[in-house]
């Protein structure tokens, strides 16, 4: 038999959760979701979706819940990118799901993989799209698993905005007749970096980019992307990534996308 104090007790415990729970479905109301341009490298796209009002949600309503079961789960391109993060898999009273006209990309049950904190007002969550998919327009349901209740929002994804088009944020120094070389990037997670560099009009057969982790270890998983003044794409992904591209004089661009993992990296461009 429960005592008045344990009775008290469960009757604010209840309504705290009801309360909070309230509280979600009117703050997942009133959210505004965005996506950003997709930026292709290879057969992936990577799509910034920006979550305005996400932050409102009571911590409460995304608390796992051991009274729920397990869900959670994602493909397996954004199973690969997000392995750091842990599993999506997890008891919590919200759960995030995102899925394309023609498939699942993910639900999210683990709170720990909810939208990070960027800035107080716009949390963003990176989603990885195989790209010869169609995801032009993307499903995002917010879902509350204790009350069975929700919002779905349909989100406009723009198109890729061509390498060309970005603003130069670091340019490469020429060392030598045969070597160009970017010391000391701070590639930032998350986060997309373009850099550039000049190859002259002489009669070197071939050239080839290079990385060095500066911390000297397979902690990385960097993803770079070279782009040829004729807009043809090399891609190399991993710890240091590299590319052998064939000789194409004029001015290239570099585009970096740090998943996780080590951030200061030197680039060597070696003409031969």
């Amino acid at each position: 038999m429960l005592s008045r104090f344990q009775i008290i007790l469960s009757i604010f415990v209840t309504l705290g959760s009801s309360l909070a729970f309230a509280q979600s479905e009117s703050a997942m109301g009133q959210m505004q979701v965005s996506a950003g341009a997709r930026w292709c490298a290879g057969d992936n796209c990577i799509v910034p979706f920006y979550f305005y009002g996400f932050e409102n949600i009571p911590r409460a309503a995304m608390a796992e819940t051991q009274s729920l079961p397990t869900c959670g789960s994602e493909d397996e391109a954004n199973a690969l990118a997000n392995s750091q993060f842990g599993s999506p898999s997890g008891k919590s009273g919200l759960a995030i799901a995102i899925r394309t006209q023609d498939s699942p990309i993910m639900r999210l049950c683990n709170p720990q993989r909810f939208p990070n904190y960027i800035s107080s007002s716009m949390p963003q969550l990176n989603v990885v799209f195989k790209r010869n998919t169609n995801f032009d327009k993307v499903d995002i349901r917010f879902r509350d698993r204790a009350n069975k209740s929700g919002t779905r929002y349909k989100v406009r994804v723009p198109s890729e905005i061509p390498a060309s088009q970005f603003q130069c944020e670091k340019r490469f120094v020429k060392v030598s007749d045969t070597q160009l070389t970017l010391r000391n990037v701070d590639v930032q997670e998350h986060t997309l970096m373009t850099t550039c560099f000049d190859m002259p009009a002489k009669r070197s057969s071939y050239f080839e980019i290079h990385t060095v982790n500066k911390a000297n270890t397979q902690c990385s998983d960097l993803i770079m992307k070279a782009v040829s003044p004729s807009g043809k794409e090399y891609v190399s992904f991993g710890s240091q990534p590299g590319a052998a591209p064939a000789m194409e004089p004029g001015p290239w661009k570099m585009q970096l996308y740090l998943n996780a993992g080590c951030r200061v990296y030197d680039f060597n461009v070696l003409s031969y």
